[in-house]
């Protein structure tokens, strides 16, 4: 192994309570532990929407404030019976949980994970690419075939029982052009969803309509109550945006229907007047797993799936990287690209 250096570039967050960032030139390197048992240099990263305001909403004095919980990296120290040794490329989102140890961000040149939440890198992909899939695309996935009616076995076993059973499914998904919308619109695509209805701007309608979606909700023109009206319910809402769109979705599912959402409302609250009796609408959230992850690597390999890279910034530009983000005009993900 290389000799290590001493310190590293860091990025932090001072202050839970404020969104500003600021670059440490000189950060120790961190150690492994019991649990994060796995040293890594970071070769990317993506920043998530509404990140910078977790520390506030969500505080957990074992989190250190260093954004970024994805990240593409090289593998630096692990555990003789790993099977991740050194020099394995790799791609992953931190664990987030309490654990009583410090977890570390990605937004640094050297972090700490957890064995169970790495996966091997996509031959395929570049670093900025793979860094902007597992906290997207694990989401969707975790959506769709875990919380939702959509049968994961279409993917992992190629079981055409579980693809003529997704024929009969009909998905509605809100945000469809973001990171999770995208990786939505693909994998329910890839599971062979009967009908994928996509609720975006329609100046990115071609490119969710790329992705495998049957059909485009313009919410600039139409709403879904209005699309509703005129069209046949859907068996599954997968919602990432929340609020009166999240509520609106009611309208457009059938009874006894799945509704989902990761907004951070925090639930799905039947809006007033509604009777309709669904099997479940629930609010999720996203966990790290590195099986899971090697699924989405193997769809990714054999071109089944894309990534969703919208823009690269290097790492002294990690200000302009967030600013983009938070402004909501992306398609896809944007990535950090933090060593060559």
């Amino acid at each position: 192994m290389e000799q290590l250096p001493t310190s590293m570039k860091t990025v932090r967050q001072l202050d839970p309570h404020s969104t500003t960032l600021t670059l440490d030139p000189a950060t120790p390197v961190p150690e492994t532990n019991e649990e994060y048992t796995h040293l890594l240099q970071v070769k990317a990263t993506s920043p998530c929407l509404g990140e910078l305001h977790w520390a506030a909403f969500f505080p957990d004095p074992t989190r250190e404030r260093s954004p970024g919980t994805e990240a593409s990296a090289i593998v630096v120290a692990s555990p003789p019976d790993s099977p991740f040794q050194p020099g394995v490329e790799v791609f992953y989102r931190m664990f987030v949980g309490p654990t009583g140890l410090p977890v570390p961000g990605c937004l640094r040149e050297y972090t700490t994970a957890r064995q169970d939440t790495l996966a091997r890198k996509p031959r395929n992909l570049s670093w900025e690419e793979a860094a902007t899939v597992p906290l997207s695309a694990l989401t969707a996935w975790q959506g769709l075939f875990d919380h939702g009616t959509l049968d994961g076995a279409a993917l992992t076993d190629g079981s055409s029982e579980a693809r003529a059973g997704n024929a009969k499914v009909r998905v509605l998904i809100t945000g469809a052009s973001g990171g999770v919308g995208l990786w939505l619109v693909q994998l329910a695509a890839a599971a062979g969803a009967g009908s994928i209805i996509a609720l975006c701007h329609p100046s990115k309608a071609d490119a969710v309509r790329a992705r495998g979606a049957t059909e485009i909700v313009p919410y600039t023109t139409q709403t879904i109550t209005a699309w509703a009206d005129s069209h046949e319910p859907v068996d599954l809402v997968v919602d990432t945006v929340g609020g009166q769109i999240l509520d609106s979705t009611w309208a457009a599912i059938r009874t006894g229907g799945t509704i989902l959402t990761i907004a951070p409302s925090g639930g799905v609250k039947r809006p007033a007047g509604v009777t309709k009796e669904v099997a479940k609408a629930e609010w999720y959230l996203v966990e790290s797993r590195g099986s899971e992850l090697e699924q989405i690597a193997k769809l990714l390999e054999e071109g089944k799936v894309s990534p969703n890279l919208d823009s690269v910034f290097d790492f002294e530009d990690y200000e302009a990287a967030f600013e983009k983000v938070q402004s909501r005009k992306t398609t896809g993900k944007v990535a950090i690209r933090v060593s060559v």
